[in-house]
């Protein structure tokens, strides 16, 4: 609440932050670790950072068995940075479960799905050679061939999948043709036909099969640009495909450390969390590359405003533009201390805050050098270090860390919802 709610925080039009109760009346702790890897000769990279990380923070207290790694995730903030993570976490012996390891739609037990509907809607002959190729039907080759030629002597699709000699996967996808109806539906006939859970039975495959389902019913009950049918469907897929949220799940349910982005966190708590973060990287494209800003009518049903520039963001800065930036910018704000807010209360007893940065000279500089416009990372280390001054330590000029309460454990991990 006192972070959350400083007024140092308070620039952004997209942040109202309402305090809230604790969950428990007693215990918990809290540690804040501001690293500053910038007065050194040459820059440390990512890998020798979380190497710091790992060696001086999370590797004694698994050591002294004061965490488990069953009930510990860490969070960061993309997907790259994870992997460095996991790499750090192998050479130490430290088993852990990368929970972003690809998009939902490419795991193993969804892409037969996925050729199958791309087959039934477009009439792909080749989305159905991956389909009986799959680890679910596994055709073998010489049968392949022969239905290779079938279709090719066939007339269309329709007199090819009326011939009686077809292997019986064949005859069902036929019986599916004939029964489109809504997209969830339609998946469900096909888990059902093709009994996908006696193939993939594992508790991933089943949690990721659960999650398709998800996404197949929030497409049909929720307003989007796509039209309500299995064409529509594929295109809101492919349209997902690439973001944090619809990352393939893990398992979660293991005695491995959990690493995960804020984004997958969401709906997720655990005992103690370690959230590590580059207090110098935008959450954002930065002023870069091809970038869109848009600003929706009142209705959302168009663009009151927008604009494309690929590597003129600053000339729009200084162009008719200028108001749509800066309203984006304070909207991208807004969505940043949502994310953080939600990585800090992903932990049920235990929070590692470790926030890195690069700078030459010591924290008060950091500070003073902080402006408000500056990166919502920038402004949360500027935040914790005036608001809890008197408990911020110096441990060494580049090294200044925070404690609150004791560090303690619990038996299970829980899961809860996000407002």
């Amino acid at each position: 609440n006192r972070l959350f709610g400083s007024t140092h925080l308070d620039f952004s039009p997209d942040w109202e932050y309402a305090k809230i109760a604790c969950a428990k009346p007693e215990g918990g702790f809290v540690q804040v670790d501001l690293i500053n890897n910038g007065n050194t000769e040459s820059k440390p990279d990512k890998t020798e950072i979380y190497q710091k990380f790992v060696l001086e923070v999370l590797l004694p207290n698994l050591q002294e068995g004061k965490i488990t790694a069953a009930e510990t995730a860490i969070l960061m903030r993309k997907n790259d940075e994870l992997k460095i993570m996991a790499q750090v976490l192998e050479e130490n012996g430290i088993d852990y479960t990368l929970e972003t390891s690809g998009s939902l739609f490419s795991h193993p037990a969804i892409k037969p799905v996925i050729f199958v509907l791309n087959f039934l809607v477009y009439e792909d002959f080749w989305e159905l050679v991956k389909f009986l190729r799959s680890d679910l039907v596994l055709l073998d080759p010489p049968v392949l061939k022969e239905v290779t030629k079938k279709y090719r002597d066939a007339e269309n699709l329709t007199a090819f999948l009326e011939q009686k000699d077809l292997p019986d996967c064949l005859h069902v996808l036929k019986k599916l043709k004939q029964q489109i109806g809504s997209p969830l539906n339609l998946i469900k006939s096909i888990l059902e036909e093709f009994n996908f859970t006696a193939v993939f039975s594992s508790e991933t495959d089943l949690k990721n099969l659960q999650r398709f389902l998800e996404v197949a019913a929030e497409f049909q009950h929720s307003n989007h640009e796509y039209t309500i049918d299995t064409t529509g469907f594929l295109r809101y897929c492919r349209s997902l495909a690439d973001k944090d949220e619809y990352s393939r799940l893990g398992q979660s349910l293991s005695d491995s450390l959990k690493l995960l982005t804020i984004h997958k966190s969401k709906g997720l708590q655990f005992e103690t969390v370690f959230a590590v973060f580059d207090v110098m990287s935008r959450s954002g494209g930065g002023f870069s590359g091809l970038n869109l800003y848009y600003r929706f009518a009142d209705d959302f049903r168009s663009l009151a405003d927008f604009a494309f520039t690929f590597n003129y963001d600053k000339v729009l800065q200084k162009s008719e533009k200028k108001d749509l930036l800066d309203y984006v910018q304070k909207r991208d704000t807004g969505d940043e201390l949502n994310n953080l807010y939600v990585a800090l209360t992903r932990a049920e007893n235990n929070l590692f805050l470790y926030l890195h940065y690069s700078k030459k000279g010591d924290l008060q500089k950091f500070i003073v050098e902080t402006k408000e416009e500056a990166t919502v990372l920038k402004n949360i280390v500027k935040t914790l270090s005036v608001e809890f001054a008197e408990d911020l330590q110096e441990t060494s000029p580049d090294k200044h860390r925070m404690q609150w309460g004791t560090l303690s454990r619990v038996k299970q991990t829980t899961e809860i919802t996000d407002s």
